[in-house]
């Protein structure tokens, strides 16, 4: 038999899953179409390169995949080039953040709001939306994924690993050095991990300051992360073509990576439940 607390707690996950997942169904639709098009864009793209240049005919998974996830190379000012940023990248991270922003306010103005005057269980709402964002950003990078491998079938390569070749050609990137689980690490479980941190530290300065502030958060990451290639600026982490794998003079290691996004979850959710505890939930963000 379940106690009381526990059965409380389920009843909010079950909310959350309904109400913030299966009935914003759209928002992944979208993303998927947009995944969609980055894959058929470039290998369309590559078949007029093959005109040209002499690179394997077919594109493998790992080189999709590494194509949406390449983001871009270190920033380095100079007098006569222009550094201009992946607008592909920034737009893909920025969705991620905008789709996962609004729901946990507009629970908390809502019927939330009644759940948590029932219950009397602040915690229970919150680590509700803890669990619930996580499965929202594994949701996107599973459709990605599941994307990614559809067009994989349509060049008829489903090689999970990327091309040397094509990688040089098109992303600077050495991938001789790279084995299969290492691949894994930094295309699917880093960039997962990380993007859960953020959206996790984004939605504690919602809840407890402002939405605004929360979204501000975050894209102040990305944006500064272009420009700045810190080891602690998060969104480094993000970028493939900055991946100390992929590129020996780089500071960007994977595992480092997946520490300081640990840390910033488990951080962001004890603070948050704390913040939350005091916070007048009755209080209006438009007022």
């Amino acid at each position: 038999m379940l106690d009381n607390g526990l059965k409380q707690f389920i009843k909010y996950i079950k909310y959350d899953l309904h109400h913030g997942l299966l009935m914003e169904w759209k928002k992944y639709i979208v993303f998927s179409a947009f995944i969609l098009f980055l894959c058929l864009k470039f290998i369309m793209g590559h078949s007029s390169v093959l005109a040209f240049e002499d690179l394997e005919k077919s594109l493998s998974t790992g080189d999709l995949l590494s194509y949406i996830l390449k983001g871009m190379q270190f920033y380095q000012p100079s007098l006569t080039e222009i550094y201009v940023p992946e607008f592909t990248w920034i737009f893909m991270y920025m969705y991620i953040t905008f789709s996962v922003s609004y729901y946990p306010l507009k629970d908390l103005h809502g019927y939330g709001q009644l759940m948590l005057l029932q219950s009397k269980q602040r915690k229970y709402w919150w680590f509700s939306k803890c669990i619930w964002n996580i499965l929202s950003i594994g949701i996107f990078y599973f459709i990605m994924i599941m994307d990614v491998f559809v067009c994989g079938v349509i060049t008829g390569n489903i090689n999970i690993m990327p091309q040397v070749n094509v990688q040089a050609y098109y992303n600077q990137m050495i991938v001789t050095s790279v084995n299969i689980f290492q691949f894994i690490l930094i295309v699917c479980v880093v960039p997962l991990v990380v993007t859960i941190a953020i959206s996790l530290f984004q939605m504690m300065w919602a809840v407890l300051v402002h939405p605004m502030v929360g979204l501000i958060v975050s894209a102040s990451i990305y944006i500064m992360s272009i420009y700045f290639s810190w080891p602690w600026m998060m969104g480094n982490y993000l970028m493939l073509m900055r991946s100390y794998a992929f590129n020996p003079v780089s500071q960007i290691i994977a595992e480092k990576g997946i520490l300081y996004s640990v840390a910033v979850i488990c951080s962001s959710g004890i603070i948050g439940y704390v913040g939350f505890r005091k916070k007048d939930i009755l209080a209006n963000y438009s007022e």
